[in-house]
C-alpha cells in the first residue's frame, strides 16, 4: 500500500516571523538608499556652491569697481534680476544656469523675490531703491515694452513686456523670462556679501552712529550701507577669508510672504509662446519660496521676547567697533538701549541636510564650501544670542532660535558688523 508523507505549511508564527524580518531588511534598504539619495543631493549643492564662488570670483575679475556682486537677488532693492544681483552676475560669466543654482535638499522651488516680479510684496517696502537708483527698475525685461517682439496685452508704461501686476500675461512673463532662463534661486546670501558695512557718522558729540537716509528698523538696502562687498576690502580684513560666509543654504520665508498664491507656468497658448509648443510649471502654487538674504545686525530683546535689528540712523556703534577691533570682550547683543553689542543675524539660513541634527552648507570668501551643524535641532545656527531657556514653544517659534548655544563660533564663522574696523578713524565714542 502506497504511503504519503503529510505536508505541514508554515505556522502563523513562523509566518508573523519572516514578515518581520522582511520588514526590517526593506526598513534598513530604505534608509540606505535615503541616506544615499540625500548624500547625493548635499554634494550637488556643495558643487553648485563652489560654482557659485567661481562665478562671484570671476566676476569681480572683470568688474571696475572689483565688487564681487552688484548686489542681491531682490528686485526692489537691488533692481531688475536679469540684470542687478549676483544671480544676474553669475550668469553673465557664464558660469551659472538654471541647472546649478537650486539647491535639491530645498523643498523650496525658488527664491520669495520671484513674487516681487509678478507684483506682490515680501519687504513691506523698507530699503527700497529711491533717486536715481530707481532707474535700476527699468533694466532688462523689467522696462521692456516686447518679449520676443511681443507686447503684451497692457501698456508699454506698466513694464515687464507690457504686461500688468497680478495678471496672468505678466505670470507668463514672469515664467518664461526669468524662471525659465535660471533667474531663480534657493541660497540666501550673508549681510556681508552684499551691504559690506553700515554707513556710518560721527554726531556733534563725538558719538559713532548708523546713518542710514531714513530713520527705521534694519540695514538692509543701500540707502543704508555701502553696497557690496569687494577684492580690496576683503584684502584689508584682519579676519581670515575662510570665516567670511558669502553664501548658504536659504530656509523658507515667512508664509505671509513666501507663499505663492498662483501656478508659475506657461504653455503653448500663451500671449509669449511664439510657436513654442512646451507646457511648463516651474513653481506650484502653494509652494513656500525661500529667504534671499539675511538681515544683518540684530539683537535679542528680552522685554518682549523679540528679535530686533538694529537702528538704519542713530543706533551707537562705537562699542560694536571696539568689539569687532578686539579691543573689548564682545557679549551677547541687547542693542543700543542694552550693552550697545549686536551679532548678525543668521536666521535665512536653515540646515536642509541630515535631518533634525543636519547640517547646513556654506561658501566662504576663501572659495571653500563647509558644512555647519545644528547642535540642538531647532534647524537654525546661532552666532550667540542670549535666547534663554524658559520661553514657550510659541514664543521660541517665533524667534527661530531656540537656546542660546552657540553653533557659528567666531573664530570660525565672523558675525561681526566691521569687517575692517580700522578704515573707521577718528576721534568718537
Amino acid at each position: 500500500m502506497a504511503r504519503y508523507r503529510a505536508r505541514h505549511g508554515f505556522t502563523l508564527i513562523e509566518l508573523l516571523v519572516v514578515v518581520a524580518i522582511i520588514a526590517i531588511l526593506a526598513s534598513l534598504l530604505l534608509s540606505s538608499l535615503t541616506k544615499a539619495r540625500e548624500a547625493a543631493r548635499s554634494r550637488h549643492c556643495t558643487a553648485n556652491l563652489r560654482n557659485i564662488g567661481i562665478a562671484l570670483l570671476v566676476f569681480a575679475d572683470r568688474a571696475s569697481d572689483d565688487a564681487l556682486t552688484t548686489g542681491a537677488f531682490d528686485f526692489k532693492r537691488s533692481g531688475c534680476v536679469d540684470t542687478w544681483g549676483w544671480v544676474a552676475d553669475g550668469i553673465s560669466t557664464g558660469q551659472m544656469s538654471q541647472d546649478n543654482i537650486l539647491c535639491p535638499s530645498s523643498p523650496s522651488p525658488g527664491s520669495e523675490k520671484i513674487l516681487e516680479l509678478y507684483g506682490l510684496e515680501t519687504n513691506d517696502g523698507r530699503s527700497d531703491l529711491t533717486g536715481d537708483l530707481q532707474r535700476r527698475w527699468d533694466d532688462g525685461v523689467c522696462g521692456d515694452c516686447e518679449f520676443r517682439n511681443t507686447p503684451g496685452p497692457d501698456t508699454c508704461n506698466d513694464g515687464f513686456a507690457s504686461t500688468a501686476e497680478l495678471s496672468a500675461a505678466r505670470l507668463e512673463l514672469v515664467s518664461r523670462a526669468f524662471l525659465a532662463r535660471g533667474f531663480n534661486n534657493n541660497y540666501a546670501t550673508s549681510w556681508l556679501l552684499v551691504n559690506t558695512m553700515p554707513r556710518v557718522r560721527v554726531d556733534a558729540g563725538g558719538v559713532l552712529r548708523t546713518a542710514g537716509e531714513v530713520a527705521a528698523e534694519g540695514l538692509k538696502g543701500l540707502r543704508e550701507t555701502m553696497g557690496p562687498l569687494t577684492l580690496p576690502y576683503l584684502e584689508l580684513t584682519p579676519h581670515p577669508s575662510s570665516t567670511i560666509a558669502l553664501m548658504g543654504d536659504a530656509g523658507p520665508g515667512d508664509i505671509d510672504e513666501a507663499m505663492s498664491p498662483v501656478d508659475f507656468q506657461y504653455g503653448p497658448d500663451g500671449v509669449f509662446a511664439a510657436g513654442d509648443s512646451d507646457r511648463r510649471t516651474l513653481i506650484s502654487k502653494g509652494s513656500l519660496l525661500s529667504e534671499s538674504i539675511n538681515d544683518g545686525p540684530a539683537y535679542y530683546r528680552s522685554s518682549d521676547k523679540k528679535m530686533k535689528l538694529i537702528g538704519s540712523a542713530n543706533s551707537r556703534l562705537f562699542k560694536q567697533w571696539q568689539c569687532d577691533s578686539e579691543l573689548v570682550e564682545c557679549r551677547p547683543p541687547t542693542g543700543g538701549s542694552g550693552n550697545q553689542f549686536y551679532l548678525q543675524s543668521t536666521l535665512s539660513w536653515f540646515t536642509l541636510h541630515g535631518g533634525g541634527n543636519g547640517w547646513a552648507n556654506f561658501l566662504f570668501a576663501d572659495g571653500s564650501v563647509r558644512q555647519v551643524h545644528d547642535l540642538n535641532g531647532d534647524h537654525y545656527l546661532n552666532p550667540g544670542f542670549g535666547i534663554p531657556d524658559t520661553l514657550t514653544d510659541e514664543q521660541y517659534d517665533r524667534l527661530g532660535y531656540r537656546s542660546d548655544e552657540r553653533e557659528l563660533h567666531p573664530t570660525q564663522f565672523f558675525n561681526g558688523v566691521f569687517l575692517v574696523p580700522e578704515l573707521i578713524r577718528g576721534d568718537f565714542q
